[in-house]
This record gives C-alpha cells, sequence and structure tokens, in this order.
C-alpha cells in the first residue's frame, strides 16, 4: 500500500526548517552551476542548444520566511501555449466520443516483463480505432489536427503568472509562466526575484500575451529532445527522490 504524502504545510515547524537547511546547503554547494540563489537536476545553459528545446525547468529555492521550500516549475508563455492548444484539442475531441468509446480509448493492458530478476509491466499496443466521426482519423490523429487549427486559427489567453499549490510533499508546489524566449539560469533567476517582489504569493498579469508574440506553429512540429539531467551532487535531501511532489 502506497504510504500517503503528508503535505509540506503540515510538516512540523522543525521538520520544515531541517528540510530548508538541507535545500539552502544544496544551492549554496551547486552554486558553480546554478548562481546560488536556486538549484535542479537539470542541465541549463546547455552550449549550442537551441532555444526552442529550453521552454521549462525544474527547479527549487528557499523562501524569504526560513522554512518555506518552492517546488518550481518555470515555463515559457510558449510551452503554456502549447499546452493549452494540446488540452483544448483533447477536451474537444474526447466529448465527441460516447462513453463506449471513451472507455476503449482509455483503457490501458500490461503484460509482465522480466529483467534483471525483477518483474516489471510494459504496456500493450492497442489496435487502432478509425471514426467515421474523425474522417477515419483515430482519436489521436483527430486530436493532433485540432491542435495545428487551433494555433493556426485562435486567440488564446495566454498570461504571466504565478500559482501556488499547497499539496506538494516536498516543498509548495510553485508553476511560474514567464515570457521569455527560452528558460536559462539568467530567466529563472529573474522569475524568482519577481516572485519575492509579488510577496510570494499567486500572481497573474494584467494582459495577455498578444498573439503575434506566441508560437506560430505547434510542438508536434518541432523536433523533440529530452533534456538532461545531472547526477545528484553531494548528499541531497532524501525527501528529493521522485522529485515534484
Amino acid at each position: 500500500m502506497r504510504k500517503k504524502i503528508i503535505p509540506f504545510i503540515h510538516l512540523l515547524r522543525r521538520k520544515r526548517r531541517e528540510l530548508y537547511v538541507q535545500l539552502r546547503w544544496r544551492i549554496r554547494y551547486t552554486s558553480p552551476t546554478y548562481g546560488g540563489l536556486f538549484t535542479s537536476y537539470q542541465v541549463l545553459d546547455e552550449p549550442d542548444r537551441p532555444p526552442h528545446y529550453n521552454q521549462w525547468a525544474d527547479v527549487y529555492f528557499c523562501g524569504m520566511d526560513g522554512l518555506t521550500i518552492w517546488n518550481a516549475t518555470v515555463v515559457t508563455t510558449a510551452e503554456a501555449f502549447w499546452d493549452k492548444a494540446e488540452d483544448t484539442a483533447h477536451t474537444r475531441a474526447w466529448e465527441m466520443l460516447t462513453a463506449e468509446e471513451q472507455e476503449r480509448e482509455a483503457k490501458m493492458e500490461f503484460e509482465p516483463v522480466w529483467h534483471g530478476g525483477k518483474k516489471y509491466f510494459k504496456i500493450l499496443e492497442r489496435e487502432k480505432v478509425r471514426y467515421e466521426k474523425f474522417s477515419g482519423m483515430t482519436f489521436w490523429e483527430y486530436q493532433n489536427k485540432l491542435t495545428e487549427e487551433f494555433v493556426r486559427t485562435e486567440q488564446p489567453g495566454v498570461f504571466e503568472e504565478f500559482a501556488t499549490d499547497a499539496s506538494y510533499g516536498y516543498g509548495i508546489g510553485l508553476h511560474m509562466v514567464v515570457h521569455v524566449d527560452e528558460i536559462n539560469v539568467k530567466a529563472i533567476e529573474q522569475a524568482i526575484e519577481r516572485f519575492r517582489t509579488v510577496g510570494e504569493t499567486d500572481w497573474i498579469a494584467d494582459h495577455t500575451i498578444p498573439r503575434s508574440e506566441l508560437p506560430a506553429e505547434s510542438r508536434a512540429r518541432r523536433p523533440v529532445k529530452e533534456k538532461t539531467e545531472l547526477p545528484p551532487l553531494g548528499r541531497p535531501p532524501t525527501t528529493w527522490s521522485g522529485t515534484s511532489r
């Protein structure tokens, strides 16, 4: 049975302070890489890496009260736009399916696989179902088509914003949307400073990002390259296993 996660904000003050000090130590230890304001397990400012690969980063930084840890994901407005396009397309395509069709699309089957004496499970590939209502396309093909149409024709409401989430087990979750070309050390430092300026709380900009300053193509039309993660340095807190929550 999976152990229930206790939200960070419900931990004893002494425990929160202990985790805070551990994080502060790690930030100092990794300051030659990340500058001293935050830390991460990801490679940032990678030489010769195109900006469109650097659209998000997971980082950790200390709050101003000596107790709070911010467990943050920093994304560009371009990344937020792509997320909105894909989420909207998924919802529209999903709502066109019957309850029976939705159940079939959501169903996942597994088969056991043994490796190194341990049992794992592999997802079985399903037979592709094509729908007349989708002009002979599968659900995912039609969703991609709707995503492309969204990018070409719609005016999304994308804002710069900070949104907190108190349900995290390690620190308080923080989603940061910033209007920059790429996420690098400088962009993260600026986001943290801005977050502190507004009082380390939820915030949203007064105006949406102009459509002309958002991507003209979908995420699927650009090459995908996974971010490289750095191996742990020194002795990070054991509570970091699993990273985000």
